[in-house]
């Protein structure tokens, strides 16, 4: 059957406050993608204030958050869901190779290499006049999570954050 869950007055969001390590241990508990990457970039960024080393570069949670509403909002295509997932559930466990892989296959993996609407013509050189055996080819522009500027942005904190565990050995 179904697991009911106690109801509480939500005053705070579920796990604030937690650390990397806490919310590692409990990761596989949570099973909705927006609301574990939510949660691991609050425990990631709280780490990083909490380490004076470095403070000054600690990106805003705010700069984070296009990312974050996207996530909780499914409003992100499946498989690029499926891939903060998996980013972040590879860090908690202390894959960061594998983590930074899946990232750059999220973000380059998917952007445009060539400028969109582009067409391009290839004439025959033995063709006597131009257009006789020439031809015109298109290339369709493909939507990447780069488009947006806040979304970029984002990713890039994100980016960040996946480095700082990284080099913390955090997980």
């Amino acid at each position: 059957g179904a697991r009911s869950q106690p109801q509480e007055e939500q005053k705070t969001p579920e796990g604030e406050g937690e650390t990397v390590k806490e919310l590692a241990e409990i990761a596989d508990t949570i099973a909705v993608g927006g609301e574990l990457m939510r949660r691991f970039i609050a425990a990631v960024l709280k780490e990083w204030r909490e380490n004076v080393a470095s403070r000054q570069d600690v990106p805003s949670a705010s700069s984070l958050d296009p990312l974050v509403r996207r996530m909780l909002a499914l409003d992100l295509a499946k498989e690029e869901q499926e891939k903060l997932e998996s980013i972040c559930r590879l860090s908690l466990s202390g894959k960061h190779l594998q983590a930074q892989q899946a990232y750059i296959d999220l973000t380059i993996g998917n952007a445009k290499w060539v400028l969109g609407g582009l067409s391009y013509t290839n004439e025959n050189e033995r063709a006597a006049s131009f257009g006789a055996n020439a031809k015109t080819r298109s290339i369709k522009e493909t939507a990447s999570l780069l488009d947006d500027s806040s979304m970029k942005s984002a990713l890039q904190s994100f980016k960040r954050l996946l480095s700082f565990m990284e080099c913390t050995g955090s997980h």
